[in-house]
């Protein structure tokens, strides 16, 4: 009995040992994971410093150890010796006073317990810092799920150039310039590099100088290299590296694998559907493709059929076409005699009259150029007779003028001798040489300009025009009958001594005058020219 009633106590602890949890439950892991950004640590990390890191600790209450279920040792049941039940006396359970045992639920239980500290891993994390200031910031960071793998270095007695690329291939952001010898890609580990630095970075992973102090740059077991922090000129000024748990790595990289294999599968199933939709629609187009050759087989067959018949129509057509068309050719034939005939007929009747009217044209030509040569020969008769008229005219007017050329030098040589016998008489009246010049001259340019005067009263007062011809005769007349009046003039009243001027002005008053005394003084006196 009593070994029964310590199996049930003891089953009763194994259970609520078993409902108990091995830790607190409601313990926040998350508060103790160390949070590290990359951007809050750029800004605040002071290069060549030490990062201060914050961890919270909560508060516990001290509990007691219950050792789990499978730690408790209990004998197994053929160890355990049970006497046979008619060996033993069992009371009914009327007569036996079992009290009862009360064992609370484990959630009506406090059971105290001692929770130790731990220390969290946190994801990302800085090595440390070295190298100068100067220069400016440079940082590069792998893609999720890669870590860098590869480095490009340029170095000589300092390190001029350093630029990571990660497992994916990416390239990250170089830092430095282009001098140094360029020693390409180089596979470095992936946890822990090893640098020299002073005011700047002296060698990198074994290549360069050896100048400054030796550092390792060292993430620590568990973690890869995932970017760096730099600052850089034309050199290297300083490094830190930038590091990742490998497992969040690994998890993030298998997440972007798998979704890669999910992408390439469902690209995979696509290509699949549509390699089947292919087949399908290569299998629907070869029926259609038979179902239309089967198709234009039948209708080819029926074609043929078809033209067949009308091949039998079309030759019994021709043939009674080419019936008609020989009675229509014979008919045609005859009307193309007949017409043939008819324009012969009309022709050679056209050809005679075209050689009649021909014929006549001609005859009224040859008649044309007859009176055509007749009216030029008597126009150049005219002509000649013309000619001659005109020579004969010319020589006559040649006569003429060499007679009045000859008979106004003989007058021109009369006058002169009365011009000069009235010098003398006006000499001898009492003028001199000089006066009586004078006197002769101004009285024939008083002549002059008043038989000029009436000429020209008198040619614009008349109708009949005047050439220049009859014009100067008309002058040259009109000054001898002034000149020939002041002649008069001056023989009449020469015993006064007065002078006479403008004689054609006083014209009319003498010739009265001289017909009144002497009839004889109204003949002209010829003026000089």
């Amino acid at each position: 009995m009593n070994l029964k009633y310590a199996a049930l106590v003891a089953l009763a602890l194994l259970a609520v040992a078993a409902a108990l949890p091995a830790s607190d439950e409601n313990h926040d892991d998350t508060k103790d994971i160390e949070t590290f950004s990359e951007d809050s640590s750029a800004s605040t990390a002071k290069w060549g410093g030490r990062r201060r890191r914050w961890h919270v600790h909560h508060r516990h209450s001290p509990h007691w150890h219950i050792p789990h279920r499978h730690h408790i040792h209990i004998p197994h049941r053929h160890h355990i010796h049970i006497p046979h039940r008619h060996h033993i006396h069992i009371p009914h359970r009327h007569h036996i006073h079992i009290p009862h045992l009360h064992i609370p639920h484990r959630h009506h239980i406090h059971i105290p317990h001692k929770h130790s500290p731990h220390k969290h891993t946190p994801i990302d994390k800085v090595t440390a810092s070295h190298g100068g200031n100067g220069g400016g910031p440079v940082s590069g960071t792998c893609p999720a799920g890669q870590w860098i793998t590869e480095w490009h270095l340029r170095t000589g007695d300092l390190v001029d150039q350093v630029r990571g690329k990660c497992s994916g291939g990416a390239e990250l952001a170089t830092c430095g310039g282009s001098g140094g010898n360029d020693h390409g890609w180089k596979k470095l580990s992936t946890t822990n590099i090893g640098v020299r630095t002073g005011r700047y970075v002296d060698k990198f992973s074994g290549m360069g100088g050896n100048g400054g102090g030796s550092h390792d740059l060292n993430c620590g077991s568990g973690y890869r290299i995932h970017g760096y922090n730099t600052r850089c000129g034309s050199l290297v000024d300083r490094i830190q590296l930038k590091c990742r748990l490998a497992s969040v790595l690994d998890k993030e990289a298998a997440v972007i694998k798998a979704a890669a294999d999910k992408k390439a599968a469902a690209e995979a199933e696509e290509r699949r559907i549509e390699a089947a939709r292919k087949a399908a629609e290569a299998k629907r187009a070869a029926e259609e493709k038979a179902k239309a050759e089967r198709i234009a087989k039948e209708k080819a067959e029926a074609e043929r059929k078809r033209k067949e018949a009308e091949a039998k129509a079309e030759a019994k057509r021709i043939a009674e076409e080419k019936a008609a068309k020989e009675a229509a050719e014979k008919a045609e034939a005859e009307r193309i005699a007949k017409e043939k005939a008819d324009k012969e007929a009309a022709e050679k009747a056209e050809a005679e009259r075209i050689a009649k009217e021909k014929a006549e044209k001609e005859a009224a030509e040859k008649a044309e150029a007859e009176r055509i040569a007749k009216e030029k020969a008597e126009k150049e008769a005219a002509e000649k007779a013309e000619a001659d008229r005109l020579a004969k005219l010319k020589a006559e007017k040649e006569a003429a003028d060499k007679a009045e050329k000859e008979a106004a030098e003989k007058l021109k040589a009369e006058e002169k001798a009365k011009i000069d016998a009235a010098k003398e008489e006006l000499a001898k009246n009492g003028a001199g040489e000089t006066g009586a010049n004078t006197e002769l001259d101004e009285a024939a340019s008083d002549a002059m300009k008043g038989a000029e005067t009436e000429v020209t009263k008198e040619v614009t007062a008349g109708k009949k025009p005047v050439t220049e011809k009859e014009l100067e005769q008309k002058i040259e007349r009109t000054y001898k009958e002034c000149f020939s009046a002041y002649m008069n003039c001056l023989r009449k009243e020469k015993c006064d001594g007065r002078r006479f001027f403008s004689a054609c002005c006083r014209k009319k008053h003498f010739d009265s005058r001289r017909a009144r005394a002497d009839p004889r003084l109204l003949q002209p006196v010829q003026p000089p020219r």
